[in-house]
This record gives structure tokens, sequence and C-alpha cells, in this order.
């Protein structure tokens, strides 16, 4: 009898240890579930955000090459509407029966070929406001409209003629010498 109540009192101790046992692995596997669920949740927070932002970053580079796309056709509108407008103050004030440097063909000879004429560029007294002078100032020629203080375009001054230097042999025989402009 005593020892069939030491068998159960040991049956008992291992039926306890083994219920504290399952409990434990229980415990732990529902801990390692839920941190992985919470790092699966983490990560795919993580993977969405990202992808937001590059798509931000993608739609903001986007609408910045449009603004520059818009910035550089409506400059390259506005030169070409300042050369049309020039082109024609040129060609009415040209065109207007001063003979300003066209070409004429009176047949189909060559006698009757005029040479084109060489006209002085029409200064700030020779136009009326709002028709383009030239203004020479220093070493350059500046095209602008009378009336207004800003300026349209630059021309260079006609270089102007420099006595030609005297060449030694050994010069002549250079077929590369240096030049001066």
């Amino acid at each position: 009898m005593q020892n069939a109540n030491n068998l159960n009192t040991s049956i008992n101790t291992l039926n306890a240890g083994e219920a504290a046992a399952l409990a434990d692995i229980n415990r732990r596997t529902t801990l390692a579930n839920d941190a992985y669920n919470s790092g699966l949740a983490s990560a795919n927070a993580k993977i969405e955000a990202d992808y937001i932002n590059n798509l931000l970053n993608q739609r903001e580079k986007e609408l910045n090459r449009q603004l520059q796309e818009r910035q550089f056709n409506e400059s390259v509108r506005q030169f070409n509407e300042n050369m049309r407008f020039q082109r024609e103050q040129l060609q009415s004030r040209f065109s207007g029966g001063s003979g300003g440097g066209g070409r004429s063909y009176g047949g189909s000879s060559n006698d009757n070929v005029q040479a084109p004429k060489k006209s002085k560029l029409p200064g700030y007294n020779d136009v009326k406001k709002g028709q383009i002078y030239y203004d020479t100032t220093g070493n350059k020629t500046v095209m602008r409209v009378k009336g207004e203080a800003i300026a349209k375009a630059s021309l260079p001054k006609t270089a102007k003629k420099t006595a030609a230097k005297k060449t030694t042999a050994a010069k002549k025989t250079n077929p590369f010498p240096k030049r001066k402009f």
C-alpha cells in the first residue's frame, strides 16, 4: 500500500510537471507568434512608407521637369517673338524706300544687277519712338529700341585693319604660322 501511495504521488508530480511544461511551451509559442506578426506588420509598414516616399519623389521630379520644360518653352517663345518684332522693325525700316542694303534685280541679265548699298546703321536721331537704333559705345555696338533702356542685342564692332608684319624665311616655311586676330 505504501508503494501504491508512493507511485500515485510520483505520478501526480509527473502530471503536474507535464502540465507546467505544456503551459510554458504554449506561452513561448504565443510569444514567438506575436513577435513574428509584429515584425511582419512593421516590415510591411516600412515597405509601404518607402514605396509612397519613392512615388512622391518621382512625382516631384516629374513636376520639376515639366516646370523647367514650360519655362524653357516660354523663353523660346519670347525669344522668337522678340526676333519677329526686330525683323519686322528692320524690314519696315529698310523696305520703306531708303534702299537699305537688299539686292534688287531689274531683269534676267547680269548688267541690271544692282550692288547692295552700304548704309550707315540708324542712330538715335534717325528713328522714331519704338523703332530700333544702334548705339555705339566703347568697343561694341548695341541694338536698342527708342524709348526703352533695355539692350536687345549686342553686335561686334568691325575689326580694325592692322599693318602686316614682315616675315623671316624661317616663318615662311612654317606651314602653321601664328596669326593674330
